[in-house]
């Protein structure tokens, strides 16, 4: 029997209570216990035989059970020792040649950042950025919303997520305005009076309708398995640094220049400041580089390097260090005690 050997992009993650495989090709993850995780990281390069011999006659069945498991969902293969050395592990560092990958702008009735929206894109594509968040709290006409994305035609963002309040005539049009702007790619309506989902095929934009009022910031720093994301840019920037804030940049609805719209701290504003300037003050990258691995209670947990994270809203606020306060979830008994949406 030849020995076994993980495949490169299936990487396993040690939780308190429990593990997990990432399966970074396929963005996907499976539950295994603690035991299975030693199996396959103490003694990868064995043979099934040697695993029995090592574990005892005892464990037998409960060895070959993991085994089929992990043939099964084709995390492992096997092949000689001779072969092994051609099959390197996957390089796991992040990098990224720009000094923003994203940013959060959000809007309310009496916001007038948009008549300063011209030097925000542009120094957005300065900086780099090519995910955008736009969260619109109270009513926005299509034309008013429309006006906002025009300034980011000519971006190099490519990637552009609107939070809208819900309004009837503007969800009617919504299927057009994405075929025109194609690099919206979600769509999320709050205060709806249903919740429902649906992929636009004309676009491939994700439209989302859920029942809960948004009225401001608040309903940043929610942790919930929805927002998982177990793929191989995701899984090595975490390993790394700051799930959230990390290369981020904020702007609240007064347009104030922040780590997240959330933050109490401000480090000017968009009317009289550079963001170009705010992003070369160390202070205001100071939460990069905070990464799971030091974080209180996610450190223990199986999901640390799929999962968001937030540094605004925390258990502590005196322990940059500190849980999330919007996670409900216990790796110590794999409970969640509230599954939050959004």
């Amino acid at each position: 029997m030849l020995p076994f050997k993980l495949f490169a992009h299936c990487i396993p993650v040690y939780g308190a209570n429990r593990s997990i495989i990432c399966d970074l090709q396929r963005k996907s993850f499976e539950f295994i216990p603690n035991i299975l995780f030693e199996i396959i990281t103490k003694h990868e390069g064995k043979t099934i035989n040697q695993i029995e011999d090592l574990y005892g006659i005892e464990n037998s069945d409960s060895n070959r059970e993991y085994f089929n498991f992990l043939i099964e969902k084709e995390f492992i293969f096997f092949c000689d020792e001779e072969e092994m050395t051609l099959f390197p592990k996957l390089n796991l560092e992040w990098s990224s040649p720009v000094k923003i990958t994203n940013a959060i702008i959000d809007f309310n009735k009496s916001t007038d950042t948009i008549q300063y929206m011209g030097k925000i894109a542009n120094e957005l594509n300065v900086l780099g950025c090519t995910v955008l968040e736009l969260r619109f709290y109270d009513d926005i006409q299509i034309e008013k919303l429309a006006e906002v994305l025009d300034y980011f035609s000519n971006h190099r963002v490519r990637m552009i997520n609107l939070l809208i309040k819900y309004n009837p005539k503007l969800l009617s049009s919504i299927g057009d305005f994405c075929f025109k702007y194609q690099r919206v790619n979600f769509v999320y309506f709050h205060s709806a009076p249903e919740e429902k989902s649906e992929l636009l095929k004309t676009s491939y934009t994700y439209v989302t309708l859920f029942e809960k009022i948004l009225a401001g910031h608040e309903c940043c720093g929610a942790i919930s398995p929805i927002h998982f994301r177990s793929n191989v840019q995701n899984f090595t920037e975490n390993l790394q640094f700051n799930s959230c804030l990390n290369r981020k940049v904020g702007i609240d609805v007064e347009g104030n220049i922040k780590n997240c719209p959330s933050s109490r701290v401000s480090f000017g504003n968009i009317k009289n400041s550079s963001l170009i300037e705010v992003i070369g003050n160390e202070t205001f990258k100071s939460y990069w580089g905070i990464n799971k691995d030091q974080i209180k209670v996610c450190k223990d947990c199986e999901f640390r390097y799929i999962c968001s994270d937030c540094r605004i809203y925390i258990e502590n606020e005196n322990d940059l260090y500190s849980k999330p306060a919007k996670c409900n979830y216990d790796p110590y008994t794999s409970e969640w005690k509230e599954v939050t949406t959004i």
